[in-house]
């Protein structure tokens, strides 16, 4: 009888615990894809890519992250754009379900010329979907000087 007792407590248990987790709704791996502009001084290039990155909602729906994007471009002579990225946003709504976040991290592209590196932030907020995807929509500006816009999707697994 009490390794029944047991085992039921430890059943409801766990399965309050899931329930706890699915309403994290920023809580976990994701990975996405993203397209978008920058927009330059000298010009103006469209950019397409992906990310993936680890977050912690607190129960306090603080969020915690870091992401790293890898992203392709329309400008001959630019071969990739890499970046990491390190996270903090607040997860808001009745659902909690909506997410505005800040970042900073470094980017680094690699062209004909060689390596560049810049410092990035981010401004970005992000909807949660009932279904693990979320839409996304995010500001980048490169050492203040270059600045992209980029939407796109994200999995959360």
């Amino acid at each position: 009888m009490k390794n029944v007792i047991l085992t039921l407590a430890t059943t409801a248990l766990v399965s309050t615990a899931a329930i706890a987790d699915d309403s994290k709704k920023f809580d976990g791996f994701f990975t996405g894809v993203e397209t978008g502009y920058v927009f330059s001084g000298s010009s103006d290039v469209f950019i397409y890519g992906g990310n993936i990155g680890y977050r912690n909602q607190s129960e306090t729906d603080i969020v915690f992250g870091v992401e790293g994007t890898f992203s392709g471009t329309d400008v001959n002579g630019i071969d990739f754009l890499a970046s990491t990225t390190l996270t903090i946003g607040q997860a808001f709504g009745s659902k909690k379900n909506q997410l505005f976040y800040l970042g900073a991290g470094y980017a680094l592209t690699k062209t004909d010329f060689g390596y560049n590196g810049a410092f990035k932030s981010d401004l970005g907020y992000e909807y949660a979907l009932d279904n693990g995807f979320s839409i996304r929509l995010k500001a980048t500006t490169y050492e203040f000087d270059e600045f992209q816009t980029t939407a796109g999707f994200a999995y959360r697994f």
